[in-house]
């Protein structure tokens, strides 16, 4: 559900998250 982007900046604040790759 997020953008692909959104989810590699995600990751990169929060690598212990796992963000949502729908």
């Amino acid at each position: 559900t997020m953008e692909n982007g959104d989810c590699l900046i995600s990751f990169s604040i929060s690598p212990f998250l796992i963000p949502d790759k729908d």
